[in-house]
């Protein structure tokens, strides 16, 4: 846009002195003839670029944005096209009539877009003061860096991540505030005047997944103004996904396929991020935040997003060398370096995140053992059957589990239990839960409870602050996983923007795979009053099934040992149609492969196979969900895939979204590139 802008006003410049040369029949220079057809062209160029552009990354998503963006785009080349007859005027007198038409044109233009030119011309302009600014020091609150040789503070080293809630949420007490309502709540706009033309400033506190969503999102709305944003968060390097690191560890996957955006996409889009750069306070009253080297980020919509920190429980000897966290890059790096050798590791946790070390540090070739302190693995997901049949396939695996004890002590190259039994262990991974991470926001006098209180529109107590992620509190729920957080962010991005929508009781579904076991858990874990449960489990197959009922529609779902009976719940779940097919395919004959085939309907060639043409329009008419956290479906895989020359499930991410969140859908993503290849 900028540079549209640029030769726009270029070949405005130029034509001025070409119009008023023709009116006094007088023969312009050569340098601004010639200066004039170079603007113009290259105007025309640039616009031409920029429609293919736009054209290539347009997906759904963005078919409305696309309409309003060729709208501007044609009123630009009007413009152009009245400007280059001008040109053509001054070579022959007739082009006159196509002048005359074409300066209709130019007033028309102008007059419909004259605020879009005039704010963008401002925004270039303040842009190069602003830095040229930067380029002598800083010298505005807002744009203020910290002064070079001074080294940053950490607040903490474990920074916010994405896992499971493990503490139970407190019940409402008397004297705690209120969950405000979007009416408590100025919006940003009001934050403070605005001259004409000016950029908002949308800081976020926290560079993790949930913060970049918000970003995301605030810039799909850029036609409710535009952001001047920074990023600030306490980890060094760029925004990765955390829910990944298991894979990580496991070498499945590298460091860049953890990160959903190049620093590219961050500057093109003029994100100031700043890594290793924690917020140490929030000015309210002024509008500012303030980081750990004293540096002042003025904001006009502040939007926290803080996560949480990892609960390490107060056992005697767990400050030693070989004993970590499972929540960061640099906690995979130090646990990979420790398990080069074949060892023992014990795990302190058997919920999600723990269980995730687990396989993990299996395929480090380890010999791990799971301490759970509940009476069953992942207690806040599974119920007792579905939890004994996964511990029965983890140990079929090699995994050692333990429910209903505790460690009592970490000893050199041990631990102890509280019955007095003793594990080998050259390495202990504490997962035992998170907290959120709400000092910030409380010592600014920021309402909060177990997280920061939000209302539907995910705004605080605070005017201009909106808190999202895992340090977030909405109507008395904390949120661990993926899906309701990037819902969260999306609810975020358009109050901030200016057209709030609202957030919704999530139900939380949790996909994963632990040592070759797969697990779905969504809803309800048992039936309640007025509900009914439908089980099935196959112990030789290592399978357990269950569906919770209100008449007949599903609202809990448990799958163990069965992907693809995990997606099929999925699926019923997202849309509320009633499972009388998939009930009456709950038994012990039925196939556990994962359908990626084309089904018996697609036409054969001749050898009584898919042609290959057969079998990608097949996959192109497919509209099953593949990534149920970003709402793709198979089709808009296979499009990306086919049209983008896409190779690895890294591409496709970056792409379409699909597997950049839980990963849960990554082997169907990559079923899908080899099937399309």
């Amino acid at each position: 846009m900028a540079v549209l802008v640029v030769m726009l006003a270029g070949s405005v410049t130029t034509a001025v002195p070409l119009f008023v040369a023709s009116l006094g029949n007088a023969a312009p220079s050569a340098a601004v003839v010639y200066s004039h057809i170079g603007f113009s062209s290259a105007f025309f160029v640039a616009l031409g670029v920029k429609l293919v552009l736009l054209g290539a990354r347009a997906g759904p998503s963005r078919a409305r944005r696309l309409w309003s963006s060729l709208v501007a785009h044609v009123g630009s080349a009007l413009s152009g096209y009245t400007l280059l007859t001008g040109g053509l005027l001054i070579s022959s007198s007739t082009w006159a009539d196509q002048h005359l038409a074409a300066s209709f044109w130019l007033l028309a233009v102008i007059g419909v877009h004259s605020r879009q030119y005039g704010r963008r011309a401002v925004e270039l302009l303040g842009g190069a003061l602003a830095s040229r600014g930067r380029a002598r020091g800083p010298e505005r609150p807002g744009d203020s860096r910290p002064p070079a040789g001074r080294e940053a503070t950490p607040v903490s080293a474990e920074p916010p991540s994405l896992g499971e809630t493990r503490e139970p949420i407190p019940p409402s007490a008397e004297g705690v505030p209120r969950s405000p309502s979007a009416a408590d709540v100025a919006p940003a706009l009001g934050a403070r005047p605005l001259g004409a033309g000016a950029r908002r400033r949308l800081v976020v506190v926290g560079t993790g997944l949930a913060g970049l969503a918000v970003v995301e999102e605030a810039l799909r709305r850029r036609s409710a103004g535009s952001w001047r944003i920074t990023m600030l968060g306490e980890e060094p390097g760029r925004t990765y996904n955390r829910i990944l690191l298991s894979k990580l560890l496991a070498k499945s996957c590298d460091r860049h396929e953890l990160e959903p955006r190049p620093a590219s996409w961050f500057a093109a889009n003029e994100i100031d991020v700043r890594a290793g750069l924690p917020v140490a306070s929030i000015d309210l009253q002024r509008g500012a935040v303030v980081d750990c080297r004293g540096g002042r980020h003025g904001y006009d919509a502040l939007v926290l997003a803080t996560g949480s920190r990892p609960i390490v429980p107060p056992i005697p000897g767990v400050e030693a060398g070989h004993v970590f966290s499972f929540r960061t890059r640099t906690d995979v790096d130090r646990i990979a370096a420790a398990a080069a050798a074949p060892a023992s590791a014990v795990v302190v946790g058997g919920g999600l995140l723990g269980l995730e070390a687990a396989a993990g540090l299996m395929a480090c070739e380890m010999k791990v053992t799971v301490i759970e302190a509940s009476d069953r693995l992942m207690p806040q997901q599974l119920d007792g059957g579905a939890a004994a049949m996964l511990e029965r396939a983890l140990a079929r695996t090699g995994v050692g589990v333990l429910v209903g004890r505790s460690v009592r002590s970490v000893e050199a190259r041990s631990v102890q239990l509280d019955d007095g039994q003793e594990l080998a262990a050259d390495l202990v991974v504490i997962a035992a839960g998170i907290r959120p991470e709400v000092s910030l926001a409380r010592e600014a006098g920021i309402a909060t409870r177990r997280g920061i209180v939000v209302d539907d529109e995910m705004a605080t107590s605070a005017p201009g602050v909106w808190a999202v992620g895992e340090c977030a509190e909405h109507r008395g729920s904390v949120y661990g996983l993926w899906a309701p957080l990037l819902d969260q962010a999306r609810v975020a991005g358009a109050s901030v923007s200016g057209s709030p929508e609202a957030f919704a009781r999530a139900v939380v579904s949790t996909t994963l795979k632990v040592a070759g076991v797969s697990v779905f858990a969504s809803g309800s874990q048992a039936a309640g009053p007025g509900q009914r449960e439908v089980a099935w489990s196959d112990d030789e197959r290592g399978t357990y099934a269950k569906l919770v009922l209100v008449g007949d529609r599903p609202v809990g779902a448990l799958a163990i040992g069965d992907e693809a009976l995990g997606r099929e719940f999925a699926r019923v779940l997202s849309t509320g149609e009633p499972p009388a097919e998939l009930l009456a395919a709950l038994t012990p004959s039925r196939s556990a492969s994962l359908p990626l085939e084309p089904p018996p309907s697609v036409a054969h060639s001749d050898s009584g196979a898919p042609s290959d043409l057969e079998r990608s329009e097949n996959m192109w008419a497919e509209t099953e969900l593949v990534c149920l956290c970003r709402q793709v479906t198979r089709g808009e895989i296979v499009r990306a895939i086919c049209f983008g020359g896409l190779s690895t499930r890294g591409d496709v991410a970056r792409a379409t979204g699909a597997s950049a969140g839980c990963g849960s859908c990554a082997p169907q993503v990559e079923a899908l590139i080899a099937l399309a290849s």
